[in-house]
């Protein structure tokens, strides 16, 4: 089900049942946050003891234009490259959807994402209501794709957001806002602290510089 992000019961439960990551810098503090990533990890047994849950929100209030994309990041360090990307899309014709990928490059010029097929990502779900752009899913502790792994349990990450446009040819383009966590975090873990972070404008934080594919994109 998707959150209201709206009510305050979402940031109370930020620390508790949920990981919170969001920017700008500190808005889970302040509940105000523009993006707003929600992780929970597993609990109980049988399926849900062996994913964790994931929902990103982008608050875009007042926005009313489509071709636009909100993503997150899941990095071994605070660069971009050979990182798990799922971004969230609202098409230019008002339609949201969700897509897997992963970066690749280690130079800004030659920086990109393919859109790639990730077993163990299930109940996907999105939505655009009342200037709300919501996608959720649910992921398995351990992933792979490409023989890279992503294994929830055994390694931490760092979490990168980003939002942009898109052109005219439904491509991804550079970012206008990005932001990384301060460090690396087990996501398959709950403890009560909220998330600090760095965060600027125009793509220009240290580390995430092209979580959007802005060199366009190749599908594996």
């Amino acid at each position: 089900m998707f959150s209201d992000g709206s009510s305050d019961h979402v940031y109370r439960e930020c620390g508790q049942a949920y990981q919170c990551y969001g920017m700008p810098s500190k808005c889970t503090q302040r509940s105000n946050c523009t993006v707003l990533l929600r992780v929970r990890p597993p609990s109980g047994t049988g399926w849900s003891a062996s994913v964790a849950s994931f929902e990103l929100n982008w608050y875009r209030n007042a926005d009313t234009s489509t071709g636009q994309y909100v993503a997150v990041g899941l990095s071994t360090d605070d660069m971009m490259g050979d990182d798990s990307v799922t971004e969230c899309i609202l098409g230019s014709d008002g339609i949201a959807i969700e897509r897997q990928g992963l970066t690749f490059g280690q130079k800004p010029k030659t920086f990109g994402v393919r859109t790639v097929h990730m077993d163990g990502i299930s109940d996907v779900k999105t939505r655009h209501s009342n200037g709300v752009l919501t996608c959720s899913w649910t992921r398995a502790l351990q992933t792979r794709v490409n023989n890279m792994t992503f294994d929830l349990v055994k390694n931490q990450y760092y979490v990168m957001l980003a939002t942009g446009p898109m052109d005219n040819d439904g491509e991804l383009k550079h970012h206008k806002h990005d932001w990384v966590s301060n460090r690396a975090y087990n996501l398959s873990s709950t403890d009560r602290s909220r998330r600090s972070s760095r965060m600027t404008s125009g793509g220009q934080t240290s580390g995430a510089t092209n979580i959007g594919g802005s060199i366009g994109r190749t599908t594996l």
